[in-house]
């Protein structure tokens, strides 16, 4: 993962992005620039996800988010 200076971390086993503890300034936009990678060197396309610190902590309905995406889904496919 790129960018974030620091503040965000990924989960290397689950993939999942996090804070490391630093404090976000508010309405300030952070681009994380993340990639997968398999055991045997594939790797996807980059991807770039946006988090914006607002005046607030967000807040969720759900525990927890979970999208799945098959191996083979082309490029640039909802």
């Amino acid at each position: 993962m790129a960018g974030g200076d620091g503040r965000f971390d990924v989960d290397r086993k689950g993939g999942h992005i996090r804070t490391t503890g630093l404090p976000l300034q508010k309405d300030r936009e952070y681009l994380l620039t993340v990639m997968a990678a398999d055991r045997l060197g594939s790797r996807s396309p980059t991807a770039v996800v946006s988090v914006v610190a607002g005046p607030r902590a967000p807040q969720f309905t759900n525990v927890s988010y979970s999208v799945s995406i098959p191996e083979n889904t082309p490029e640039g496919q909802p």
